[in-house]
């Protein structure tokens, strides 16, 4: 017999309602602490205090909100779906005088409209409570927007998971493994190349918008306003920054909701209780859990316990881990759906096939089919390049520079793998191209005895890179030069050897005149000449004589975008050879320097 509704009954949501409505008065309950959090907050402050804190406070609660949504929806479609999980209660529902369609949405109606329900009662409560704060209803809107947003889109991945499986304790493993499962996937191809691939530099990762606990969690959710941002009816000093993102969660959501209803259409009832209720998913769900395991597995393993290996022995190891940790999590995928420890007399064939897919990718990977390794940019195509040190350089001659000393590095790469990362300096570059793309590498070069004593190492080209003259001037030159408004403090810091041999200094504070004079008199002119601002990569030998004990320190107040000040410190150590800035501690402060100490 046909349901007379087509997508809601009512007899069964109030079954629904009876059963579980402790679910909802728990997420009142939740919802309820915000504002009693306000009031403890901000009671006896004065008006502005308070105007200010409850704008920022309610968008951090959204934030709490939205966090508390992914836990609420996995509990609520726990219990809205129950009747999938158990035989009995199963058999029941399928004995009623509805069709498929009718329950499932009429389970996923009563579970979200009461949710949303307490999201505008707590809404009206803020509102009638701290409205008349001068906070704004923008801001009461931004909280009742996320977590609406929130709730539906976590809310309605949870119930398309819930179709998935016939158990009701799988379903929350199923909801964070998928929920996490692209960023998960893709840091482990990431760290597959870590390995592999000589140079590689982990980035940013692309896919983990579709993984939004990890999404979420790695962005700030408000910003602070300055006078442009401001639009008509914005009324406040914040504003969030995820409330898109949110939206089209909420989409998907909604989505979720409509896949679970194709997935429910061809399910057999009779899979309450299995771990995967849909078969044609059972070979997805083994082929998934064994790359899965076989990626994050291996990348994990080598990371902690096998970092000091390198070349052909790290390889070799990295195959068995592969194989390893794609059997573990085939054979145990096996046993989740077969409900028994008897697996190992069937399934071969097809992770036979898994592993040559994961081997076959580590080879090709390892080989450089794509050639990655030897991809060096050709110096009309660059931009600017960004260094490890945090500078960025534009001048031909430094990018040539830095071109030879990459395609070094490339030409020593088995001598670099062999000697391994123990003793290592790390260089990372980042070409800007001017077709707007980035090419980034990574190294880690060799720091033996052997390398520093050799003007041939790649360790030693390096350095020559760094002391380059555009970058000797980057070093001394602030972001916004020194005036007498800007310069907060100066000082020349005097290093000398106690009697126990520890080191031990001592400053000597500058004016704003003799700082001034001292950095445009001396320091620049120096600077420009390759004389002060040296970068050493270690101690000892030609790099120790070079350097004295003292060393020049400035506090520049520079602007922000956001209009507040900030600072930056300015730290030269003074050369052996800087000519004009040791004429001028001479004459001026009467310091003496001495060469050696470092």
């Amino acid at each position: 017999m046909k349901s007379r509704t087509s997508c809601f009954d009512g007899r069964f949501s109030l079954h629904l309602l009876r059963r579980f409505w402790p679910l909802w008065l728990l997420w009142l309950a939740i919802l309820l602490i915000v504002p009693l959090g306000l009031h403890e907050n901000y009671e006896g402050l004065d008006a502005l205090q308070t105007m200010d804190g409850i704008r920022c406070e309610l968008l951090d609660a959204g934030e709490v909100v939205v966090w508390l949504s992914f836990v609420m929806g996995a509990l609520m479609a726990m219990g809205m779906l129950s009747w999938l999980y158990f035989p009995r209660d199963c058999a029941l529902v399928s004995s009623l005088p509805l069709r498929r369609e009718t329950v499932y949405f009429t389970a996923v109606l009563t579970g979200l409209v009461p949710m949303l329900v307490c999201d505008v009662l707590v809404f009206l409560l803020l509102l009638a409570l701290y409205g008349g704060s001068g906070a704004g209803t923008q801001y009461f809107l931004w909280w009742l927007e996320m977590a609406v947003l929130a709730n539906v889109g976590s809310y309605g991945f949870a119930c398309f998971c819930g179709t998935l499986t016939g158990s009701i304790l799988v379903l929350p493993a199923v909801y964070v493994v998928l929920a996490c499962a692209a960023a998960l996937f893709e840091a482990s191809v990431h760290g597959l190349f870590d390995e592999l691939l000589y140079g590689y530099m982990s980035g940013d990762l692309h896919f983990d918008f579709l993984s939004p606990p990890i999404w979420l969690v790695s962005r700030a959710w408000r910003k602070t306003l300055v006078p442009a941002d401001f639009k008509i009816g914005v009324a406040g000093s914040y504003a969030p920054t995820v409330l898109d993102y949110l939206a089209g969660l909420c989409a998907a959501g909604v989505i979720f909701v409509l896949l679970g209803v194709l997935i429910l259409r061809r399910r057999h009832m009779e899979t309450a209780g299995e771990v995967v209720a849909v078969p044609v998913l059972r070979p997805v769900f083994r082929a998934c859990m064994a790359l899965g395991a076989g990626l994050l597995g291996s990348v994990l393993f080598l990371e902690a316990f096998a970092c000091h290996l390198h070349g052909r022995t790290k390889f070799v190891l990295l195959l068995v881990l592969l194989v390893v940790f794609a059997a573990l999590g085939y054979f145990i995928a096996e046993m989740l759906i077969k409900k028994t420890l008897k697996v190992f007399d069937h399934g071969w064939k097809q992770f036979a096939i898994l592993c040559a897919v994961l081997i076959a990718f580590a080879v090709l990977t390892e080989l450089d089919v794509t050639g990655f390794e030897t991809r060096v940019p050709e110096a009309a195509g660059i931009e600017s390049v960004d260094l490890s040190d945090g500078w960025q350089v534009k001048e031909p001659e430094t990018i040539a520079a830095i071109l030879d000393f990459h395609r070094g590095v490339i030409d020593h790469k088995k001598a670099n793998e062999a000697a391994g990362t123990l003793q290592s300096e790390t260089v990372w570059l980042s070409y800007q191209l001017k077709n707007g793309e980035t090419l980034r590498r990574l190294y880690l070069l060799p720091l033996s005895d052997r390398h520093r004593a050799d003007p041939a190492s790649d360790v030693k080209a390096w350095e020559r890179v760094l002391n380059l003259p555009e970058l000797l001037l980057l070093r001394v030159r602030a972001d916004r030069p020194p005036t007498a408004d800007t310069l907060e403090d100066a000082w020349v810091e005097v290093y000398s050897i106690a009697e126990n041999r520890y080191k031990r200094s001592e400053s000597v504070p500058l004016t704003r005149d003799e700082a001034l004079s001292l950095y445009y008199d001396a320091i620049l002119p120096d600077a420009e000449a390759g004389r002060i601002g040296r970068h050493r990569i270690w101690s000892g030998g030609e790099t120790t004589s070079a350097q004295t004990n003292l060393e020049i320190a400035m506090t520049i107040r520079s602007g922000t975008a956001s209009g507040r000040s900030a600072s930056r410190a300015l730290d030269v150590r003074v050369c052996s050879d800087s000519a004009l800035t040791l004429k001028w501690l001479k004459d001026k402060l009467d310091l003496e320097p001495t060469p050696g100490l470092w």
